[in-house]
């Protein structure tokens, strides 16, 4: 099986005291498809901020086509500003 394309590895986020993201881990493979779904405040649009860099996580680990996005001092495709973020995840997720 190939490498997973997105990895969630223990990954957490809070608002404040609100712990939003607990211990999330996850793997996307390439081609494959997959629903995000739960009742409203479940952190699902918390999820996806975290995966293209629009929010920071407080610990663990999320990768994207092996390169870690949450490192500090990672280089990543992801060092656009926030408005190309999406269309950059876009682009190098889709084109695999």
């Amino acid at each position: 099986m190939a490498a997973p394309a997105i990895e969630f590895r223990q990954v957490n986020k809070w608002f404040g005291k609100l712990h939003v993201l607990r211990d999330i881990s996850l793997q996307v493979y390439p081609g494959q498809v997959v629903v995000v779904c739960g009742p409203s405040g479940s952190g699902k649009s918390t999820l996806i901020r975290c995966v293209n860099r629009l929010e920071r996580i407080q610990s663990g680990e999320i990768t994207v086509l092996g390169q870690s996005l949450s490192r500090p001092g990672a280089k990543t495709f992801f060092a656009a500003p926030k408005s190309e973020r999406t269309k950059l995840f876009l682009s190098k997720i889709l084109s695999h």
